[in-house]
């Protein structure tokens, strides 16, 4: 038999990519599948609507509208949806290729992702996730692409299965398996912070945005990154502010109001405490000959 695993040893150097074999909309109703089934396919189950309850591996949880659930091939597995519920779900099962030639996306992407040898490392039978990043349209549009036959449909559709399985790695290397509560709410603050951090943001605005008390969600952020909210938002400020300076001509006066601190002062303290350098002098060791040409080739010349 195959080796379907998403933990195949053969993916970290390359050799295979995924091969989508069986893809559908359903919506269920009462409905036991007791005593369930196991293929030798990885399957996604992506709840669209309503709820369901399903059993994996020995492990029994309820799902519910924008969860979904990786399980790997040969994992035992079971669905049921209660006679009071209605479930919509959309699922999707793949196997892996060696043919090369039509998905080479997916061995340039698998070669060099960190997130994957991570996500390898936990060996999971299946993992959950809640969708907080809203990838169903992704999932909605690979689905089109593969009832379709326009040109370039095999590549569009490795890039599309390529970016769902690449956000699920990075979101078990988040928040672990993805069942616990609390970490799910750091992983809704950090979102919201990477998304926020250039307007002028406190704690109160972070809680809030993710329906969390302020000081339990400083608590379980600081349990769970060993920094504190305003830490972490302080230190996402400064790795833009390093980027703009050295990807951008905007004048130095200007880029900490692109990245939320209002104050050039404090922004210029910060900068330094974190670098070593001002933000000036980061510019002029990151390119050397800014200001009499264009930034050289080698952009590597800075180095902390």
């Amino acid at each position: 038999m195959e080796n379907n695993s998403i933990y195949n040893p053969e993916l970290n150097i390359g050799n295979l990519c995924p091969n989508v074999v069986a893809y559908y909309f359903k919506e269920w109703e009462d409905f036991d599948m007791t005593p369930g089934h196991a293929h030798n396919q990885v399957e996604i189950m992506y709840i669209i609507s309503g709820a369901c309850v399903i059993q994996a591996a020995g492990s029994k949880f309820e799902m519910k509208k924008g969860a979904f659930i990786l399980i790997d091939a040969n994992v035992h597995h079971n669905l049921i949806v209660n006679g009071a519920n209605r479930c919509k779900m959309l699922n999707i099962e793949f196997r892996f290729t060696r043919d090369l030639q039509k998905c080479p996306v997916f061995k340039n992407v698998i070669e060099s992702s960190e997130s994957y040898r991570k996500f390898a490392e936990y060996k999971y039978p299946y993992v959950v996730f809640n969708d907080l990043e809203g990838i169903y349209p992704i999932f909605r549009n690979l689905i089109m692409e593969l009832d379709g036959h326009e040109a370039d449909r095999d590549t569009i559709v490795q890039l599309q299965l390529c970016y769902i399985l690449m956000k699920a790695f990075r979101l078990t290397d988040s928040y672990g398996d993805g069942n616990s509560i609390s970490d799910k709410y750091v992983f809704s603050a950090i979102k919201y912070m990477h998304e926020n951090y250039s307007a002028d943001i406190k704690v109160e605005d972070i809680a809030k945005a993710v329906s969390l008390h302020p000081v339990y969600l400083q608590r379980v952020f600081k349990q769970s990154r060993n920094v504190t909210l305003m830490q972490y938002l302080r230190e996402l400020r400064i790795e833009k502010a390093k980027m703009l300076i050295r990807n951008t001509d905007i004048p130095i006066i200007d880029i900490s109001g692109y990245v939320g601190i209002n104050s050039r002062q404090y922004f210029n303290y910060v900068f330094k405490n974190r670098t070593g350098r001002t933000p000036v002098e980061y510019r002029k060791k990151a390119y050397p000959v800014k200001l009499s040409g264009a930034p050289p080739d080698d952009t590597n010349l800075y180095t902390e």
